[in-house]
């Protein structure tokens, strides 16, 4: 038989132990304890198929899902929260879809590298002027902020003056930075340093001032992504590092939101677990649990959010699923400004059951896997599913209209006027540079 058949039967047989293993501990494990530990399965069941390849969605989705499906389970058993009705039930819906997941993205075949380095040509022409234009518009809404006594993210999110129109280039200047980083990588091969250096500072700056955490992330994570992808892959013991490091920074991040009103988040009577588990990551769990065990306070939408999402993506004016559950559920915490952020899962539950939670995995899963294929083909499509990943990782404590409103217009609009503008600038005032064949 041939060796890599063998591997692959081998993995298959595995595979199909892990989550047997898994079926098993959640139907007779101890209730919490062995909804936890399906879901751990599941996850090393992601890894073992993708051998822990960093850009495949499941090598990354599953353990981050594992930490919003598992959170409040995991604080109640270290009595950080107090026991709520169904959250056993909560673990089964969750461990549901992402078996969902990974039955649709469970493929055994690795994908060849191959790109044209001319769909970089003249980008930092292009994009370098962007993103300092987005800095220094950026900057001047940080300003804005600190003289406006904006102290919160409430606050600036419900401010309504001109300056609240400058928010959308926080994400221009992150989508500019992955596309300079993957030109410098890909031309130079090796990693420009000034540049990363200077975006991680002021990443920072707008966390510590305007409380966005999701920049520092999306620009770390994505310059992460493409070393690994473009310039040298990292070994596995390295990855689990650096993901014990990223889950345990996420308190000390928390700590730095608004920094510059001497504003915290951080409470010092919480234990290690309960700030990991307590803050970001509570929020999808809790409110998935809410949602169901509050069922009979409303019906089935069969459907009808998605078109939510689709006007919400697209023309912005209409009611998202996440808004509809807060103003349901926390109408005080929204007369104030304020919400809970919602869960992916719960959307699918909220229009047709635990079927409707399988139909939306399955569909993420397809656009993942699309995404991640393309990512084999084209540098370009590889910048767009490397600034997908963390907005993905977002949606789990959103709902489908985050993850669509983000990839139209946060990453296919802008990307697409960059190289419309290539194109003209190209055809009328650029030399046209060739480039070598670029090969991984």
């Amino acid at each position: 038989m041939d060796i890599k058949k063998e591997k692959k039967i081998k993995k298959i047989i595995i595979v199909i132990f892990l989550i047997s293993i898994s079926i098993l501990l959640l139907v007779w494990g101890p209730s919490l304890i062995g909804g936890i530990l399906a879901m751990l399965m599941l996850v090393v069941t992601g890894w073992v198929i993708t051998d822990m390849e960093l850009m495949h969605p499941l090598t990354w989705f599953s353990p981050i899902f594992f930490m919003y499906s598992t959170s409040m389970p995991i604080l109640v058993l270290f009595q950080e929260e107090a026991y709520i009705e169904g959250l056993a039930y909560t673990l089964i819906v969750e461990w549901i879809a992402l078996l969902t997941f990974i039955l649709i993205l469970g493929s055994f075949k690795k994908y060849k590298t191959e790109y044209k380095i001319s769909a970089l040509n003249n980008i930092n022409l292009i994009v370098m002027p962007i993103y300092f234009i987005s800095v220094v518009l950026s900057t001047l809404f940080l300003f804005y902020i600190l003289f406006s006594g904006l102290s919160t993210k409430y606050a600036i999110s419900s401010d309504q003056s001109i300056f609240s129109n400058l928010i959308p280039f926080f994400s221009i200047f992150v989508l500019s930075f992955l596309l300079l980083f993957t030109h410098k990588i890909v031309k130079d091969k090796k990693i420009p340093i000034i540049l990363f250096l200077f975006t991680f500072i002021f990443s920072l700056m707008i966390l510590m001032i305007a409380g966005e955490r999701d920049i520092l992330l999306r620009a770390i994570l994505g310059a992460t992504l493409i070393i690994h992808f473009l310039h040298k892959k990292f070994k596995r013991k390295y990855l689990l590092i650096m993901g014990a490091i990223g889950v345990s920074s996420i308190p000390f991040l928390s700590n730095f939101k608004n920094f510059a009103f001497g504003l915290r988040e951080r409470e010092s009577e919480k234990s290690f677990i309960g700030e990991i588990f307590g803050g970001e990551f509570r929020s999808a769990s809790r409110n998935l649990n809410t949602l169901i065990t509050n069922s009979e306070s409303w019906t089935f939408f069969k459907g009808e959010t998605l078109i939510w999402d689709i006007k919400k993506a697209t023309f912005g004016d209409a009611i998202s699923p996440g808004a509809w559950f807060n103003q349901n559920f926390y109408p005080n915490l929204v007369a104030r400004g304020g919400g809970n952020g919602f869960t992916l899962v719960g959307e699918g539950y909220m229009n047709f059951g635990i079927v409707g939670v399988i139909l939306l995995f399955a569909f993420i899963a397809m656009l993942l896997k699309f995404l991640y294929v393309k990512s084999h083909m084209s540098l370009v499509w590889a910048v767009v599913y490397i600034a997908f990943v963390p907005i993905m990782v977002y949606a789990i404590r959103g709902d489908l209209a985050t993850l669509l409103t983000h990839l139209n217009k946060h990453i296919l609009l802008p990307l697409a006027i960059i190289y419309l503008i290539k194109f003209i600038l190209e055809k009328n005032f650029f030399r046209k540079r060739k480039y070598p064949k670029f090969q991984e």
